[in-house]
């Protein structure tokens, strides 16, 4: 018996974009000897499993490796085991279950079963790592925010229902992206603390900002090691939304009909609809959120020039727009109704910021 059999194994399923999927070298490195790492190139390697598990490269390391290796050395009782399926420069899109090739999701679930093939008497994952969405900070203009928390927990979901998840009885764990990436950054991390907010027990919300980060997105291989540690010793949980915090509404009426309160508990509406914003002129520069409730049919909003679609959907429904800062007009609020039907919402606010309040309808 070899002493990997006499250790209990812990597996680590790692995904994300390059902050996961990045190694790097000159660091001051030595990996614990309860530490396995499955070779699929994350650099080249498609959606086909790899083969085996290896040990790790002294000379170099990557994210998901130094969480192992916390994990590991905290714990010598296991044989702890990563299999870290990222891809860098990649958006959400590329995990959805739709996805076109190279299509990370399907990546995943060829991978680990191949994978615990290799681990006698082990037949699912203990841990679910996941640091990404930088691409997704950039492109959050011209898709609706509320779409990416929809569009990421359906990639939870769809984990959830593999054999190998153990019917989702695994901590997820969960990473801030850094806002220097781009400006609608806080509007990616509202969503994530959402989604943390709504499975407290599960899912946790880390925030691994305090780095350099030199070039606004990526830290270095000893910054990695001492954020992989910081998140394995919950030295850096984000704390929970505050959920009784309110900013004001910035919408004062419609075009086609002023006494018409943004609060309405049902608004109907049939072509274009122009609402006004307060205060254009202080906007210029920020971020602000725009979302509605209970919306039965899809419409579009438009603000600035830039467009979105907020979907059909109990609850809240929401994306956020940056202002120009050369900001000379004012400020109209545009709806559309999608496939020239009524669109049907209520409570529709318009507010400074990077995600809406209240939420205490999560």
């Amino acid at each position: 018996m070899t002493h990997s059999d006499e250790l209990s194994p812990h597996v680590i399923l790692c995904s994300g974009q390059s902050n996961m999927a990045r190694s790097d070298s000159g660091i001051n490195w030595t990996a614990p000897s309860n530490l396995k790492v499955w070779n699929y190139d994350r650099l080249f390697g498609d959606e086909s499993a790899a083969t085996n598990f290896i040990d790790a490269n002294i000379h170099c390391a990557n994210y998901a490796e130094f969480y192992g290796a916390s994990v590991a050395i905290n714990n010598p009782e296991l044989m702890v085991y990563v299999i870290n399926l990222s891809r860098g420069q990649s958006s959400l899109e590329r995990w959805l279950p739709n996805a076109d090739s190279l299509n990370m999701l399907q990546t995943i679930f060829n991978n680990v079963p191949a994978a615990l093939s290799k681990i006698p008497n082990k037949n699912s994952i203990d841990e679910l790592l996941w640091w990404g969405h930088e691409s997704d900070a950039a492109a959050t203009g011209g898709v609706t925010v509320g779409d990416f928390r929809h569009a990421f927990l359906s990639v939870l979901d769809a984990i959830d229902e593999q054999p190998w998840s153990n019917d989702g009885q695994f901590p997820i764990h969960l990473h801030r992206i850094n806002r220097k990436c781009h400006l609608l950054a806080d509007s990616i991390n509202f969503c994530l603390a959402w989604i943390a907010l709504q499975s407290p027990d599960r899912i946790t919300f880390h925030d691994t900002t305090c780095f350099t980060y030199s070039d606004g997105i990526h830290l270095n291989g000893d910054e990695k090691k001492e954020a992989a540690s910081n998140v394995y010793h919950g030295h850096c949980r984000m704390p929970r939304i505050d959920a009784t915090r309110s900013n004001n509404n910035l919408l004062i009426g419609s075009e086609s009909n002023s006494e018409l309160s943004v609060h309405s508990k049902q608004t109907i509406i049939l072509g274009q609809r122009i609402y006004y914003v307060v205060d254009s002129a202080r906007l210029a520069g920020d971020v602000v959120c725009i979302s509605a409730a209970n919306i039965e049919r899809d419409f579009c909003v438009s603000l600035s020039g830039q467009e979105a679609i907020l979907r059909q959907g109990a609850g809240k429904q929401f994306t956020c727009f940056h202002i120009p800062r050369a900001l000379n007009e004012t400020i109209r609020l545009v709806l559309i109704p999608l496939h020239s039907e009524p669109a049907c919402f209520s409570h529709l606010k318009l507010e400074k910021g990077y995600g809406y309040t209240p939420i205490d309808d999560i």
